[in-house]
């Protein structure tokens, strides 16, 4: 059966999986996260909506932590 637009199916765990593989190599591709400056977010788009991870990332090991995940439609984390 095929990923609906806007659902969660297939497709959508592998647009999620594939930005967290950038992320692993690209850091800074993050925006600030305006409440907790040390935080940032990760926008991960598919069709219509997408996903959201609040992340950190640690420069003295360079190594960048996933603390949530949400859908853009949920109101906050």
């Amino acid at each position: 059966m095929p990923a609906v637009p806007g659902r969660q199916g297939p497709g959508s765990s592998q647009a999620i999986e594939r930005q967290f593989l950038l992320l692993g190599t690209s850091p800074n591709i993050v925006r600030q996260f305006p409440e907790m400056p040390e935080l940032r977010e990760l926008v991960i788009a598919f069709w219509d909506s997408g996903y959201v991870a609040l992340c950190r990332h640690e420069l003295a090991d360079d190594v960048v932590y996933v603390l949530t995940f949400r859908h853009l439609k949920e109101a906050s984390y």
